[in-house]
């Protein structure tokens, strides 16, 4: 995995992370885990670059439903999962969703004014 990555030096990688924040370096225990913090970056190594390079993510541990969620599948399975999902997440469907968010959002909106014109006490839950 190590040989992806750019041969830079130290101060080039200290470089990178504080002025453009787009990789920060921890540590699990005593492994180091490089984790990229820019979306674009992580679509091009996930998805267009190195498609079939990381299919395998961090492991962690999960049980139930959760094990089979698409960033800890492995393998055959992930390939699954994705040929599945590629089709639902194409650029048209947010455009055909857009009008079915806008007519709820303007209703909420809507049911809000009115409890504010009459002054009503609204329960707000996170």
């Amino acid at each position: 995995m190590m040989d992806l990555m750019p041969n830079f030096s130290l101060v080039t990688w200290l470089l990178l992370i504080l002025f453009l924040s787009l990789l920060v370096l921890i540590f699990d225990g005593r492994q180091p885990v490089l984790a990229v913090l820019d979306p674009i970056l992580i679509k091009n190594i996930l998805v267009k670059e190195c498609y079939t390079v990381f299919t395998n993510r961090w492991n962690f541990g999960l049980n139930g439903i959760l094990g089979s969620a698409i960033n800890v599948a492995e393998d055959e399975k992930w390939k699954r999962i994705c040929t599945v999902l590629s089709p639902t997440f194409t650029s048209g469907k947010p455009k055909e969703m857009l009008p079915i968010i806008n007519r709820y959002g303007e209703k909420l909106v809507t049911n809000i004014e009115k409890k504010v014109a009459n002054n009503a006490i609204m329960t707000i839950k996170e």
